[in-house]
């Protein structure tokens, strides 16, 4: 079973996301993705766990073309963004954000998506330019 408990926190939080490439198996997928939706709720969560959450419910999307997997990662990407106590510009999930939009826009040419793309690449602009 990839959720294991491990001997510490740092194991704990990285060990079942160490492989999320290699994950083929769909039940496993969409086991791992409970894992860090769970993660995620918590605000000790880490950027490899929101990095590990969004390739997998890419993948998710793409082996099985359920837009749900997609559609659920941007609501829960959006809900971290609007935690209290992130600091927008630094966080990692303006990107994984974009990249999740992106990919519902690839496929259904949504305005509203492409909408929220313009408004956030300026944020991710001015996290890269120092």
């Amino acid at each position: 079973m990839l959720h294991q408990v491990a001997a510490n926190p740092f194991q704990r939080e990285f060990k079942p996301l160490l492989f999320v490439d290699r994950i083929t198996d769909i039940a496993d997928i969409e086991d791992t993705i409970k894992y860090c939706q769970l993660r995620l709720s918590s605000r000790t969560s880490t950027p490899t766990v929101l990095g590990a959450f969004s390739i997998l419910a890419q993948r998710a999307f793409l082996w099985t073309d359920n837009i749900d997997y997609i559609n659920e990662a941007i609501l829960i990407v959006r809900d971290r963004l609007n935690m209290s106590g992130i600091e927008l510009l630094s966080s990692p999930a303006v990107q994984v954000l974009l990249t999740l939009l992106c990919v519902r826009s690839q496929r259904y040419l949504n305005e509203e998506d492409l909408d929220e793309t313009m408004q956030l690449f300026p944020t991710v602009i001015k996290r890269q330019i120092p």
